[in-house]
């Protein structure tokens, strides 16, 4: 959550007034023109706004419900958009008379997930008929995070729509965010309102209300006061039975404007006669006794009241509880896919099972520790940039995760109390990637310096994910990427609410190698490439026919069938960014040499090549090797004499010698 300067603030007021008169601005159509609002269903419309702590989403419903009178000639209709990148939802559609409609709505409205801004204008966009003019109303906290152009939505949406404004009431956002945003409003022929809190909020809303639907000549409306509950209805004296129910942190306390879940049972054999999921309830229910149960999260109260004969009958439920505001400050690293977690754990829970831990016994022998006593449950756990809760007294725990990074504090909530807590996620997203020639599945693995630990280096985090992304606190890290082995190392710095962006394979090569034994394909060799820069490397194991990456720089190529016997070799050079083939084939005779005396007894046998080299030795009665082509000298001893033979070699035959035959 941002906490904007004063000073920003009353500047955000006095441009909200500047706008409201600028003769620049495109004049309204005619008052009874349709007008639809669009609210910004993105988790972080939790997150408060300016120093008082209101939710975004409760600002919104507050300025709605203060205006919407105002504005009852009018046609009026709700969108809404998120929580998926694809979603928005009609909610309702526009028509005069419908203020009630749009709060219902509203107030049963969720916002949790990701912002969809397009979608959102889209939907709005399809309720206006052809040739027909009106206003589009943007409440939002953020630019479309779904990978869509607002721009140019907002550019089709005039050439389709040509008397259509669009007006951005932007909440919280950053100058860079609002210059992105501009295009909106000034595309359409809309106003733009830049909101730091909620007395800039009010003021917005009461001067869009004036252009939509003039008072009369004079000064702007001013804002109304603080409403009551968006979705509760004004008590009816006659009429059909009614039970309408609101609900309070404490005594004296405005009507909370979160939605909770309402359930009115029959006391006497306990069915449900209504249900509701909304700030407050408005039931049709018959005369008599009814017990209502309203719960927040795990919270929950419990009254029984009487339904008179007539009418409506208020009921006013006090929670005894907390609202707690969490902002985690994430929304820009946050997508569809993953969001932050947030949970509540109370702490005399904490504190509970870390006793129980601590006094669990161990196992026979006294090594592996017996099952835990207790384990401490969260209280309260949701996803999002933002989120809020309604908890009794107690002291609790606030937690928020997303990725790797992680924040805490504690809270300490009473009766009626209202807080807002910074759970400050200093955290980035790193994204990991291949380009270039690196053909091969790539790995990667990301480690932190740990003294503590041999090597000094603890690993955090593995992936093998070709387009791998990691959520990790703000800090520098040593990534490894391994590449068909072939590993390169870099140190990269992750910084606070930015995306690092981490290419590897650049600086490598391809080696496609086609290895063959006399002329003929064979699975039967070996093939190793050694980096002849980094002596001591037992080298990259290759296969024949598939490409191979691997850094820049001269290498070795080795085939060989098996240790001792024929081998071939090559330097190559490898260049980053460029496919290389090598045919290498490895020329090889077969040698049978029948060792038996005339005795009977075999004998023992060396073979030796040109230079005097021995390269093969036996005392089989039936050796054989396998050896590069060339001349040798065959020497055989038995205790009945020795014979020397000379043996010639040719790629690709196959020789017996008889070593003691005359």
């Amino acid at each position: 959550m941002r906490m904007p300067n004063p000073l920003l603030a009353v500047a955000a007021v006095a441009a909200c007034v500047a706008l409201a008169v600028s003769p620049a601005i495109a004049q309204a159509p005619a008052a009874t023109a349709q007008v639809v609002f669009v609210v910004d269903g993105s988790g972080s419309m939790w997150g408060g706004l300016g120093g008082d702590g209101v939710a975004k989403i409760a600002g919104v419903r507050r300025v709605l419900e203060a205006n919407l009178p105002q504005l009852a000639s009018n046609p009026v209709g709700l969108v809404t958009f998120g929580p998926g990148c694809r979603s928005s939802e009609l909610a309702a559609p526009p028509a005069t008379g419908t203020a009630e409609t749009v709060l219902t709505a509203l107030a049963r409205f969720n916002p949790r997930g990701k912002g969809p801004v397009v979608a959102g204008l889209e939907a709005a966009a399809q309720t206006f008929t052809a040739g027909t003019g009106g206003h589009i109303v943007l409440f939002h906290d953020g630019v479309d995070n779904c990978g869509q152009n607002a721009c140019a939505a907002a550019d089709a949406l005039r050439k389709s729509h040509p008397g259509v404004a669009v007006h951005t009431v932007s909440l919280g956002l950053e100058k860079a965010e609002l210059q992105g945003m501009s295009c909106v409003a000034k595309s359409t022929g809309g106003r733009s309102f830049a909101i730091a809190d909620q007395a800039a909020l009010d003021m917005a809303m009461a001067s869009l209300a004036n252009l939509v639907a003039p008072m009369g000549a004079g000064p702007m409306a001013a804002p109304a006061s603080p409403p009551q509950s968006p979705a509760a209805a004004p008590a009816a004296p006659k009429g059909p039975p009614r039970l309408v129910a609101t609900a309070t942190l404490a005594a004296g306390k405005p009507p909370v404007s979160s939605p909770l879940v309402w359930r009115v049972l029959d006391p006497a054999n306990g069915s449900v006669l209504a249900e509701a999921v909304a700030p407050s309830l408005a039931a049709p229910l018959r005369p008599g006794k009814a017990r209502i149960e309203v719960l927040a999260g795990k919270h929950g109260v419990t009254r029984e009241v009487d339904v008179a004969e007539t009418g409506d009958t208020l009921a006013e439920i006090t929670l005894d509880a907390g609202l707690v505001r969490i902002e985690t400050g994430a929304r820009k690293l946050a997508n569809e896919a993953e969001e932050p977690l947030i949970r509540l754990d109370r702490l005399a829970d904490i504190a509970a099972a870390g006793a129980a831990e601590a006094s669990s016994p161990t196992s026979a022998g006294g090594a592996v520790p017996a099952p835990r006593g207790k384990v401490s449950t969260p209280l309260w756990i949701a996803r999002g940039t933002a989120a809020e809760a309604i908890l009794p007294p107690g002291s609790y725990r606030a937690v928020a995760e997303f990725g790797l990074a992680q924040a805490r504090a504690n809270i300490d909530v009473t009766a009626g109390s209202e807080a807002s807590v910074q759970l400050a996620l200093e955290a980035g997203r790193l994204e990991l990637t291949t380009t270039g020639k690196a053909a091969g599945a790539a790995s990667y693995t990301i480690t932190v310096d740990d003294p503590s630990l041999p090597g000094g280096q603890r690993v955090i985090a593995r992936s093998a994910h070709p387009a791998a992304s990691f959520i990790l606190s703000t800090g520098s890290y040593a990534v490894t990427a391994t590449i068909d082995r072939s590993e390169t190392r870099r140190v990269v710095a992750v910084r606070q609410g930015e995306v690092t962006r981490e290419a590897f394979g650049d600086d490598v090569g391809q080696l496609t190698l086609a290895a063959t034994q006399n002329g003929k394909p064979t699975d039967r060799l070996s093939i190793v490439v050694t980096p002849l820069a980094t002596p001591g490397d037992a080298g990259i194991a290759a296969i024949s026919g598939r490409p191979l990456a691997l850094p820049a720089g001269r290498h070795r190529v080795t085939l060989r069938q098996h240790a001792g016997g024929p081998s071939l070799s090559r330097e190559v050079v490898i260049t980053a960014g460029q496919e290389q083939r090598l045919a290498l084939d490895l020329a090889s005779a077969e040698l049978s040499v029948n060792a038996r005396a005339g005795n009977g007894h075999g004998g023992a046998c060396a073979l030796r090549s040109d230079d005097g080299t021995t390269v093969w030795r036996s005392v089989e009665l039936d050796g054989r090797a396998l050896l590069s082509p060339g001349r040798y000298a065959l020497s055989c001893t038995s205790g009945s004499g020795s014979r020397e033979k000379s043996v010639t070699l040719t790629a690709g035959a196959r020789v017996a010698v008889d070593a003691f035959a005359p």
